[in-house]
């Protein structure tokens, strides 16, 4: 798992696509699918990994802010991100501005994550993780404006 150890947290599908490129081969078969699950497995019971939704980190790790502008676009997906890191990117400009409001959010939250275009799909993440937010009681909203909580 020193995959999850350096790119950590990170999707359980592209773990399996770096697995695939260390062997050097095209496509993940059912060998490969199960030993990934058997060492998963074993990872787990270990606590050497854990999961955060669909994605994979090391216990106690703290997440952070990833800057994602050096990445190869193929790898900046929308959902390759995990919602804990559009949280991180929401609380810090929200927090920065102290008020504002829901349309201005997005691109600043994902300029703060190295994303350039707020495409459909990364603002669908970055409203989800907002409501989230708002539901935990983290943001709080009145009159179109979000802030913090005092």
């Amino acid at each position: 798992m020193r995959v999850v150890d350096a790119e950590g947290p990170i999707h359980v599908d592209e773990v399996l696509k770096r697995i695939r490129q260390a062997l050097e081969i095209s496509r993940t078969t059912q060998k490969i699918k199960a030993y990934f699950q058997k060492t998963l497995e074993t990872c787990l019971k270990m606590e050497r990994v854990e999961f955060l939704g669909d994605f994979l980190n090391i216990p106690g790790r703290e997440l952070v802010m990833r800057d994602r502008s050096e990445v190869p676009t193929k790898y900046r997906k929308a959902e390759l991100i995990p919602d804990q890191e559009y949280q991180l990117a929401i609380l810090k400009v929200i927090g920065d501005a102290y008020e504002i409001s829901k349309d201005e959010i997005p691109n600043l939250a994902l300029d703060l994550l190295g994303i350039s275009k707020a495409t459909t799909p990364y603002t669908e993440k970055i409203n989800e993780n907002l409501q989230a937010l708002e539901d935990l009681g983290e943001v709080t909203s009145g009159d179109g404006q979000y802030s913090l909580p005092d």
